[in-house]
């Protein structure tokens, strides 16, 4: 059921999983307690590929949203005045902040038609936010 939902081509990466009770794995399994099974080199290549960094900051997740992106050549834009489709960029940023700032985590990214959810812990100082270099 798992790989049906996964659309069409399965997964990149599938790993199974089984866990036994105690007793259950010593009745099916003998030594138990010096097995080891190593990952295969795909589960290797695949952790690799998705590695994330452990931990971030809330001001370096302020500086990226804040960057200048460039927009891909299908997102041109018409000039008004030259009349000629022109590869442009943005950037979002901050103007003004309330009195009350709430701050939500988009914590997904966009690889191809599948999102990821990110597994960052993202540092924050309990008081004393400087929002000055972001404004």
């Amino acid at each position: 059921r798992a790989l049906k939902s996964c659309g069409q081509g399965g997964t990149a990466h599938v790993k199974l999983v089984v866990e036994w009770d105690k007793e259950t794995k010593d009745y099916l399994f003998v030594n138990t307690e010096e097995e080891y099974i190593p990952d295969s080199e795909s589960v290797r290549q695949q952790r690799e590929l998705h590695h994330q960094p452990q931990t971030c900051t809330l001001s370096q997740c302020f500086q990226l949203y804040t960057k200048e992106e460039q927009l891909a050549p299908d997102d041109a834009w018409r000039c008004p005045h030259c009349k000629q489709l022109q590869q442009g960029s943005i950037t979002l940023s901050l103007w003004t902040l309330p009195d009350v700032l709430i701050i939500h985590l988009k914590r997904f990214r966009q690889e191809g038609d599948r999102r990821m959810k990110l597994q960052n812990m993202v540092k924050f100082p309990l008081s004393g936010l400087d929002m000055t270099p972001h404004v």
